[in-house]
């Protein structure tokens, strides 16, 4: 989640999430093309079948506002995100790749699925814990209503269909076609698009993807000190209404400070903040893989062995 949310462009540490291993094997298309045959019905029974039997991996504890709609959708309960890898799920079924449902938002519901598999080729020699490869177009606004509510507020927006005109508080009567010379249309534009927490993202072109822009976003957010679990609701956003904008930065999302670096949070070559592996012979400092843990060993080697030798003094 804290990988995936700045590089789709929802905000992290804002709404609740979820994970669970699907059947990845039948795409819709095919489904409609072949709803007769008895292999593609197969493969939606065996879809079925495991969907009705994965659990959901999750926060362990969370006040996103949109919880409340955990038990409808989720169930009372999820596996803690915190004790389950990739590769624990990877060794379930021991194949090439796996399929993942990941939902952003219990009220929104923004359902993704996500092929998890090998990457061959050779990573950048900047690389840490993740890299964004390429992307395509923008994300929807923050709670705008889930997808038909978004195709819907974006029709109007763009004419393609009358707007509604009791869809907007403060106003009522009969729909016309969409103004944008018109009060009502940057009415409808600043409640639904601009003040959204991403909505600085949301107003560029639909179709504009700027990689390098995301690949900054992406290496922030793995940098950034972790949220508590339970905290959720401090991440409320000012949003100013006379001109839409929201400031989607709050003081939870800020860069860590040397002073406030806790070493076992942070890796201590590169800050990176998630997938961390504690040193072994001292258990006070973390490091985010194997290649940065020797890369730093010179430095570190003679303070570890202090460490370890106070240690096993104080024990005997």
């Amino acid at each position: 989640n804290q990988v995936l949310c700045p590089s789709v462009g929802w905000i992290n540490n804002y709404h609740c999430y979820a994970f669970r291993r699907i059947h990845g094997g039948t795409d819709t298309e095919t489904i409609r093309r072949y709803k007769g045959n008895s292999k593609v019905q197969k493969e939606i029974q065996g879809s079925l079948k495991m969907m009705s039997e994965e659990c959901w991996i999750g926060p362990r504890t969370t006040t996103a506002i949109d919880s409340v709609f955990q038990p409808l959708y989720i169930g009372g309960s999820m596996v803690n995100a915190k004790s389950i890898t990739l590769g624990d799920l990877f060794l379930l079924d021991e194949k090439d790749e796996m399929y993942l449902q990941y939902v952003h938002d219990f009220g929104d519901w923004w359902s993704h699925t996500i092929c998890v598999t090998k990457y061959n080729d050779q990573a950048p020699p900047d690389t840490t814990v993740a890299h964004l490869l390429s992307g395509d177009g923008v994300c929807p606004p923050e709670d705008i209503g889930g997808v038909e509510m978004f195709s819907r507020r974006m029709s109007e927006l763009t004419g393609r269909i009358d707007q509604n005109e009791e869809g907007v508080e403060g106003y009522g009567g009969s729909s016309r076609v969409a103004d944008p010379s018109s009060e009502r249309w940057w009415e409808l534009m600043n409640k639904e698009v601009r003040g959204k927490h991403n909505g600085l993202i949301v107003i560029k072109s639909p179709t504009s993807f700027d990689l390098e822009a995301a690949r900054t976003k992406l290496g922030n957010a793995i940098r950034h000190a972790k949220q508590k679990g339970g905290h959720e609701n401090l991440n409320s956003t000012y949003t100013d209404f006379s001109t839409g904008l929201s400031n989607e930065f709050n003081d939870i999302c800020k860069m860590i400070s040397e002073e406030q670096k806790d070493p076992l949070k942070f890796c201590a070559v590169c800050d990176v903040t998630m997938a961390l592996k504690v040193c072994g012979g001292c258990n006070s400092i973390a490091f985010c893989s194997r290649e940065h843990q020797l890369e730093y060993w010179p430095k570190h080697k003679k303070e570890c062995r202090r460490i370890k030798e106070e240690r096993n003094k104080q024990e005997s």
